[in-house]
């Protein structure tokens, strides 16, 4: 059955949580999203980091990053993600950490999700 959750990829490991659709919420309708957050989940469940202590001062959006939601109709998990993880080795690695072989994907970019700092420039610039 597909997973929904948050991610992030470091040392070409997929770390994050994977939940069942059950248990994520419809905030958006007909899309089941995870309640979890990058910075609460970071913060908060220091496990995620025990393979990787040198992880531990960092902060969460310093580690390409990216959320699976679940579209309901047509039904298709829908990964957006950091565009440094764009490769299919990568894809591969999130596609079975959410349990998604059976299942219809859609990639797509999130500028919040970036680590590139002209990139982040660019999305926090009020000017």
């Amino acid at each position: 059955m597909p997973r929904i959750g948050v991610f992030w990829f470091y040392n070409a490991v997929v770390i994050g949580r994977a939940i069942d659709l059950e248990a994520g919420e419809e905030g958006i309708p007909g899309v089941i999203d995870s309640p979890d957050t990058h910075s609460d989940l970071w913060e908060h469940d220091r496990r995620l980091l025990i393979p990787f202590p040198e992880l531990r001062a960092s902060e969460y959006h310093s580690v390409p990053r990216g959320r699976v939601l679940w579209q309901i109709e047509p039904p298709l998990a829908r990964v957006y993600m950091d565009s440094v993880l764009f490769e299919p080795t990568i894809k591969d690695k999130i596609v079975k950490f959410f349990a998604l072989e059976s299942s219809k994907v859609k990639w797509g970019r999130d500028p919040h999700y970036s680590t590139s700092q002209k990139d982040l420039a660019e999305l926090f610039d009020d000017e």
